[in-house]
């Protein structure tokens, strides 16, 4: 996959209940001010290239965090859930790309104040195939 997180989010608005949501609030890095609710947001926050003993073996396992906002909690999470379903475990076709395996490494629960709105921050790794040259 050349743009992980942007893959990712054409995923993620693949699937009908996620749409059913957020419609098309899937930023990139940072939620848009004033934004929306409920919206998710993407960050690529990490990641390696793969080697072997004879160099670049074509795959890598960015780790990319997935942030889900919402007004309430009820609503942070009905939209974790539909995320992780979606993402834990999965391995196929991802837009250009193929993800060989996305794992979830990790789950939080915040609040935050400006926007007053409940976030669950999970972290996964995408691993998949990039060019070995």
């Amino acid at each position: 996959m050349t743009n992980t997180t942007q893959e990712l989010r054409t995923f993620l608005l693949a699937d009908a209940g996620v749409t059913a949501l957020v419609v098309d609030r899937v930023y990139s890095d940072v939620l848009t001010q004033g934004a929306t609710l409920p919206a998710i947001v993407l960050t690529l926050v990490g990641g390696v290239s793969i080697y072997s003993t004879t160099g670049l073996s074509g795959l890598a396992s960015p780790k990319v965090q997935v942030d889900v906002y919402a007004a309430n909690p009820a609503g942070r999470h009905a939209l974790a859930d539909l995320v992780r379903l979606r993402l834990a475990g999965y391995s196929g076709p991802i837009g250009a790309g193929v993800a060989q395996g996305i794992f979830l490494d990790s789950t939080r629960d915040l609040y935050e104040d400006a926007p007053k709105s409940y976030r669950r921050s999970f972290d996964f790794t995408v691993w998949n195939e990039e060019s070995a040259t």
